[in-house]
C-alpha cells in the first residue's frame, strides 16, 4: 500500500508554479469581496477530523457579518487537476494525493489574509503544538489578534462526523472523501500533547473550549456544537473534562451504546 501510495503521489503531484497559477485564478479573486480590518483577526480552529469545526465556521461568518475569509485546506482538494480521476479510481487515496496542492493553497490564501489585513478563521486538526504555534507567531507578527477555538470532542462524534460527511458527498457528487479510522485516531491521540506545547507557549490571545452534544427542535434532533470555556486557567483539563466526560442518557440512545 504505501508503495501504491508513494507511486500515485508521484503521479500525481502538482509542481509549486501549478499551484500559484490555481491560487491566482480561483482564491486571490475572490479576496475583494472582504473588507480590510483596523484590528483585524484571526481564529485558529482546531479539532480532529469530523470534530465539527465546520459550525464554528459558519457561527464566525455570521458574527463577522461575512467579512471573514474561510481559510480550509479541504475546501480546494477539487482544484487539483486530476481530482475527478483520483475519486473515481482512487477514492480511499483521495485526502493523501491532493493534500499537498489543498495545503498549498492554504498557506497562500493565509498569507495574503495577512498581507492584505483581512480577518481569517484558519481551521486545522492540532496535531503539531510546534507547527501551530509557529503559525500564530508569523500571525501575531502582521498585527493579528489570534483566538484559538479547540473542540474537545469525544471520538465517538467525530468518527460519526467523518462517516456523515462521506455519505452527503456521495450522494450529491457521486463521491466523497474518506478519512480511515486510522487517520483519525492518530489526530485525536495526538491533540492532547499538541494543545499542551500550544498553551505553554501561549502566543495566541484568547482560547475556547468548544464540546459537542445533541439539541431537539421541531421534534429532530440535531447535533450542535457548544462553548464550554473561555480563557480557562488550564485548557488542557478544560479539554480533557469536556472531551471525556460521559454521555448522557440521550446521546447513548443515539449512538446505541448502553
Amino acid at each position: 500500500m504505501a508503495d501504491e501510495l508513494s507511486l500515485l503521489k508521484e503521479k500525481f503531484k502538482v509542481s509549486e508554479k501549478v499551484i500559484d497559477e490555481i491560487f491566482k485564478t480561483e482564491l486571490l479573486p475572490t479576496l475583494k469581496y472582504y473588507t480590510p480590518a483596523t484590528d483585524p483577526i484571526a481564529i485558529i480552529i482546531g479539532g480532529q477530523p469530523g470534530a465539527g469545526k465546520t459550525q464554528i465556521i459558519q457561527q464566525a461568518k455570521k458574527d463577522f457579518n461575512n467579512n471573514i475569509v474561510e481559510c480550509n485546506a479541504d475546501g480546494y482538494r477539487d482544484f487539483h487537476p486530476f481530482a475527478k480521476h483520483i475519486k473515481a479510481y482512487h477514492e480511499n487515496l483521495y485526502p493523501d494525493l491532493t493534500t499537498d496542492l489543498a495545503q498549498g493553497l492554504n498557506i497562500r490564501l493565509r498569507r495574503e489574509c495577512q498581507a492584505q489585513k483581512l480577518n481569517f478563521a484558519l481551521e486545522i486538526t492540532l496535531r503539531d503544538g510546534a507547527a501551530v504555534n509557529a503559525t500564530i507567531a508569523a500571525v501575531k507578527k502582521e498585527g493579528f489578534t489570534v483566538n484559538l477555538n479547540v473542540l474537545a470532542v469525544n471520538e465517538h462524534w467525530s468518527k460519526l462526523g467523518t462517516y456523515e460527511r462521506l455519505e452527503a458527498q456521495r450522494v450529491i457528487t457521486g463521491y466523497g472523501r474518506i478519512v480511515p479510522d486510522d487517520a483519525h485516531d492518530t489526530r485525536y491521540k495526538a491533540l492532547p500533547n499538541a494543545l499542551k506545547d500550544i498553551t505553554e507557549k501561549k502566543l495566541y490571545d484568547n482560547i475556547h473550549i468548544y464540546g459537542r452534544t445533541l439539541l431537539t427542535k421541531e421534534d429532530k434532533i440535531l447535533q450542535q456544537v457548544v462553548l464550554k470555556a473561555v480563557n480557562p486557567t488550564n485548557p488542557v483539563d478544560a479539554y480533557l473534562k469536556e472531551r471525556n466526560r460521559p454521555f448522557t442518557k440521550e446521546e447513548c440512545k443515539y449512538f446505541k451504546i448502553w
